[in-house]
């Protein structure tokens, strides 16, 4: 799922439905993919919003100290 989905080796996870999962687990951050997304107060189970960075880019933030968030103008 993960190739399908665009994924590629060295990717790293940054969110999970909007939610910084940056200091969870494996485990924990599996647990939130399964869960779903909730928008609107409806739970959609199949779907899942996540904020990835490749590894240039994750270096490039990371060389400056700077958070990769969701708000970020370039994201």
């Amino acid at each position: 799922p993960a190739e399908a989905a665009g994924l590629r080796e060295n990717d790293r996870i940054i969110e999970v439905n909007y939610v910084s999962v940056e200091n969870e687990s494996h485990k924990e951050v599996v647990a939130r993919i399964k869960e779903g997304v909730t928008r609107n107060n409806t739970k959609y189970p199949d779907e899942v919003i996540l904020l990835v960075v490749d590894q240039q880019t994750d270096e490039f933030y990371d060389k400056r100290n700077l958070p990769i968030t969701n708000s970020d103008p370039n994201v």
